[in-house]
């Protein structure tokens, strides 16, 4: 898995999202982000946020391809949550 490398302005803008958010799914994933641009490994990533690999790897390589709003952009089929 790639490392994310985020600069200072992009990390303090996933820092305040995450702070914000009352999704724990966008939480999650606003966690995940941070995680592998702080060095963690993904295994270690997926069991902290009790997800598989494959759910983490499609979270980060949609966040590397289409952005931040594309992470924290929720499917309609996905199933609602509450506080993180």
């Amino acid at each position: 898995m790639k490392l994310i490398v985020l600069t200072a302005e992009q990390r303090k803008e996933v820092e305040r999202r995450r702070k914000k958010t009352l999704d724990r799914r966008i939480y999650q994933r606003l966690t995940a982000v941070l995680a592998v641009a702080a060095g963690h490994t993904p295994e270690d990533i997926a069991q902290l946020l009790g997800v598989d690999l494959a759910q983490l790897s499609q979270w980060l390589l949609g966040f590397r391809n289409d952005g931040l709003e594309a992470l924290c952009a929720l499917a309609a089929d996905e199933p609602s949550s509450s506080n993180p």
